[in-house]
């Protein structure tokens, strides 16, 4: 109950009292309602007296609560106090503010703080019980459905809020400046981000938001992420200390309020800007190719591969698209120093391996009617595989699990430094599966995309075409990206994506040995179209760049 009293009374019967925080008042004064260390209140906007709540009483610092409140939270708080916490170079009236209270032992040592949790109407609904020794800590109530910590000490809005993590860190941030600025906590870095989106409209009612996280990965994550909620307003203090804490504790306040004015506007990593920024950005050349490929007129529309680059290659069944990685992979091996990962998922272990020894020797070894000896097979042997350059999956290939082939890609990329793989094909992985082909076989694109960028690799993929209702791609259909099988979003995602022609039914041997390669998306030069004709030997097994056929040839 409020009696009205006059202001000389007041001044004249609690001289002996110190005033501890500023609150607000029934009037509707923000900050005139001062509390006082003997428990009562007195406005000086209204000149109202509160009287201490029922069972206050005065001790040195400290206020003892002897009656229990009002609330349904399983926590005993009869004997808790309010003072300061010494270790921490807190305050008492700090702590009033934010109605911290404190358990001590028989030797009036701190042994836990509590901290409230309040509702949008100012409530208690929760506490976070800390130990001081242990640093363990429980919460009692539904914190979930809380204001930020500290939130209900303040009016809204107003030129600066500072947000902290952890209840330490935001009560000394508020003492080191002076009390004068509203000072918030969020539970911790991981729950930072939900926090502040719960209470953003409180928050953004400010002119700045001043946040003050640790300066640990996951604080300074954290701060971003929140920071990117009030991208005109945020500004990050970056702390020379671990926290805002260790600079109360090592009376440096100081030092923490120039930082705290010097803060930083918030600016997202990935966004650029600036003349000096971009011409240190511009001037670097251009990334040349790692490597090229066999044939001259497909590097001159792609002009090589790039190393985090995503490139696809699709054609229909029996076209030689295996063939052509052969020949591909081979060249690399025999042209640079660059080491090879090869994943077919359609092969045995045995077929890869003789398939680039066959290449390597000009004849198709894994024919039953080619003859080739054990002394050639050998130093073929020595002159590929031998080389530790180039590494294969074993029979594994059984295993098309999304992130088991990803998991590969990782291990020949890092632990075998592999700068090109060829995964052969994206289709197998989910060939076993239930699911929505078309989701799944865009995950799998997004994944490879990524994987290319964060390896650092080239990875030359194959994906299968879909079934055409014109003329199929096996007997000479033209390729598009609207061939790629399940998804768009494949072509999407790749760099580049080559189309493999070659009408395998044409009576025509030639005609029907030649396939030509179709660059249909090109996102480095962005030349597209017909490239290289590569004509089959069967007696070598060998894919070679030769002319067009031409019409005439085809009448005659």
């Amino acid at each position: 109950m409020h009696n009205r009293y006059t202001k000389d009374w007041h001044d004249k019967e609690h001289s002996t009292s110190t005033a501890i925080s500023k609150e607000e008042c029934n009037c509707g004064s923000s900050d005139g309602n001062i509390l006082y260390d003997d428990g009562h209140h007195w406005c000086y906007v209204c000149d109202t007296y509160t009287p201490p709540p029922l069972g206050f009483e005065r001790n040195d610092n400290v206020l003892k609560f002897n009656a229990p409140e009002e609330n349904d939270l399983d926590i005993d708080l009869d004997d808790s106090m309010l003072g300061p916490i010494k270790d921490r170079n807190i305050i008492k009236e700090t702590v009033a503010h934010y109605k911290v209270r404190l358990d001590l032992d028989e030797h009036g040592v701190v042994t836990h703080h509590h901290y409230p949790y309040m509702s949008k109407d100012g409530d208690i609904i929760a506490y976070k019980t800390r130990t001081v020794k242990g640093k363990d800590f429980n919460i009692n109530g539904p914190s979930r459905k809380s204001t930020l910590f500290g939130q209900s000490a303040f009016t809204t809005g107003g030129k600066y809020i500072t947000l902290c993590e952890g209840e330490i860190d935001t009560m000394a941030v508020f003492q080191m400046n002076g009390s004068r600025h509203p000072t918030v906590g969020v539970k911790s870095s991981s729950e930072a981000y939900k926090n502040c989106k719960r209470s953003f409209d409180w928050l953004n009612s400010f002119d700045n938001v001043i946040i003050c996280f640790d300066m640990d990965e996951p604080g300074q994550k954290a701060a971003k992420q929140v920071a990117s909620l009030f991208p005109k307003k945020a500004k990050i203090v970056k702390l020379g200390l671990g926290d805002a804490g260790e600079y109360l504790e090592g009376h440096k306040e100081k030092d923490f309020i120039e930082l705290w004015w010097s803060a930083e506007m918030y600016k997202p990593d990935d966004i650029l800007g600036g003349e000096a920024a971009m011409w240190d950005i511009i001037i670097t050349p251009r990334a040349e190719a790692a490597f090229l490929y066999p044939w001259d007129r497909l590097n001159d529309v792609t002009y090589g591969m790039r190393k985090g680059e995503f490139t696809i290659i699709t054609a229909g069944s029996g076209t030689g698209k295996t063939q052509v990685l052969r020949e591909i992979s081979y060249h690399v091996l025999k042209n640079s120093e660059s080491k090879v990962g090869l994943i077919y998922l359609e092969e045995t272990a045995w077929e890869t391996a003789r398939g680039l020894l066959s290449i390597d020797l000009d004849k198709p070894t894994h024919l039953p009617d080619t003859h080739v000896t054990d002394t050639e097979l050998r130093e073929a042997n020595g002159r590929t595989w031998g080389t530790d350059r180039v590494f294969t999956l074993g029979d594994s290939w059984r295993d098309n699990n999304v992130d088991y082939i990803c998991d590969k890609i990782k291990y020949f990329a890092k632990g075998l430094d592999c700068e090109l793989i060829i995964l052969d094909h994206i289709s197998f992985m989910v060939s076993d599966n239930n699911g929505d082909e078309r989701k799944m076989l865009d995950e799998i694109g997004h994944k490879l995309k990524a994987l290319s960028i964060e390896l650092d690799i080239h990875l030359l993929t194959v994906a299968h075409s879909r079934r055409q209702s014109a003329k199929p791609l096996e007997e000479g259909g033209i390729t598009s990206l609207s061939d790629l099988r399940g998804t768009a979003g494949l072509g999407q995602l790749a760099n580049i994506v080559m189309g493999l022609e070659r009408d395998g039914q044409h009576e025509d041997e030639e005609i029907r040995n030649t396939t030509l390669v179709r660059v249909l998306k090109n996102r480095f030069s962005g030349i597209t179209g017909p490239t290289s004709y590569l004509k089959y030997n069967r007696d070598t097994g060998r894919l070679t760049e030769t002319e067009k056929v031409t019409e005439e040839k085809e009448d005659a």
